[in-house]
């Protein structure tokens, strides 16, 4: 028998490898008589929808404000009114300083009174650093762009939601005479069998793979190479 659910409340967000979508989610549920509160953890193998990635992209925005790794300055701002209207515009978006960073995940606080940005920092070695920000109270936190953080996670939350629902990235068909690439199998023995030339490069959207002659597939995003499990 299926359980009745009254109330269904993500407790975390998160990008995982590929960008597939991470979620943790709790509930109060019916199991017969009784009401209980179940949480669960689920992976969804379905490339996110771009409206969802640019959600977390906004975020990243917040991520990097919040952890001082970049200040209204680097925005080409001169005060808090000009970024917040950047930010509310969209424009912030550009700011080559964001190139190197990413937010990948939110949680919500036990009690539902304030949240957690996690995301990562890539290094010049090509490595990257994880970390999260300070928790952010709802209510009382002193970050002066509280009010358009919230914005920013109220459109993830829905973008998750239509995700969840089959809101999934746009599959384009492949042109004609165009065939599929699978980097670990024939296009791989293609580089390693082929004559006259050691490596190929595929790019698109800022991501790029590449593959070489017996290696695995080097994996980079915006030139930052990504670790096997991104």
């Amino acid at each position: 028998m299926t359980a009745a659910t009254d109330t269904f409340i993500f407790t975390k967000i998160k990008l995982a490898k590929h960008d597939f979508v991470e979620y943790e989610a709790s509930a109060r549920v019916h199991r017969g008589t009784e009401q209980v509160h179940e949480t669960s953890s689920t992976h969804v193998d379905k490339l996110p929808h771009e409206d969802l990635l640019r959600a977390f992209h906004r975020l990243t925005v917040h991520f990097c404000l919040v952890t001082e790794s970049l200040n209204r300055a680097d925005f080409g701002c001169e005060t808090d009114d000009e970024l917040e209207e950047q930010i509310r515009d969209d424009s912030a978006l550009e700011c080559v300083g964001l190139i190197g960073f990413a937010c990948r995940g939110l949680s919500w606080g036990a009690k539902g009174n304030g949240f957690t940005l996690s995301g990562r920092r890539w290094l010049r070695s090509g490595k990257a650093v994880n970390f999260n920000t300070p928790f952010i109270d709802e209510e009382n936190d002193d970050y002066p762009f509280l009010g358009l953080l919230r914005d920013a996670i109220r459109t993830l939350h829905q973008e998750t939601s239509l995700y969840l629902n089959g809101k999934f990235a746009v599959e384009k068909e492949p042109e004609p005479g165009q065939l599929p690439l699978d980097f670990t199998g024939p296009l791989q023995d293609v580089v390693d069998n082929a004559a006259g030339f050691t490596s190929l490069t595929i790019s698109s959207g800022g991501r790029s793979v590449t593959l070489e002659k017996g290696q695995k597939p080097k994996r980079t995003y915006n030139g930052q190479e990504l670790d096997d499990d991104e």
